[in-house]
């Protein structure tokens, strides 16, 4: 059983529980520009203004 309290979501990130076949598993939902299975990886996100400091980046989807 992996559930909320023996996992440490960082950066922000907000730990849930799910139930699937009676199996407790938990995942952090990460808040903007983070990823990783703890939110622990930062990655560039494109503004939606239209102002980007990095053009190819946020052309290539990244």
């Amino acid at each position: 059983m992996d559930g909320c309290g023996q996992i440490q979501c960082v950066n922000g990130g907000v730990c849930y529980e799910n139930l699937p076949d009676l199996s407790i598993s938990a995942y952090c939902l990460c808040k903007n520009g983070y990823t990783g299975k703890f939110c622990e990886i930062e990655y560039f996100q494109c503004q939606g203004n239209g102002r980007f400091l990095d053009q190819y980046n946020c052309a290539n989807g990244k």
